[in-house]
């Protein structure tokens, strides 16, 4: 894979963990953004534990410069959470 393809493959799981998890909409704080980033986050690490993520974690070990190939996965993730948690807060926001 390409680390772009690979981006990618980050990107797309942290959307869909941002646009799919259930959270209350407000933390204790009263900071919705940062409750929605948190449950995001939580959703896909532990969606990590189950198939398909291991064919996915396989491929990426097997890479030439895995740390390298982990790195792109994590900052596609990331940047996958924080662009669904903006996109899902426009929607609600409406």
């Amino acid at each position: 894979m390409t680390h772009e393809q690979i981006f990618r493959r980050g990107f797309d799981r942290g959307y869909e963990a941002a646009g799919n998890c259930q959270y209350v909409w407000a933390s204790p704080d009263g900071d919705e953004v940062e409750a929605l980033l948190s449950e995001a986050v939580a959703a896909e690490e532990n969606a990590r534990q189950f198939t398909p993520f291991e064919f996915l974690a396989k491929e990426l070990n097997d890479s030439e410069d895995c740390e390298d190939a982990w790195d792109t996965f994590e900052s596609g993730v990331s940047s996958g959470i924080s662009a669904g948690a903006k996109d899902r807060l426009e929607v609600k926001s409406r």
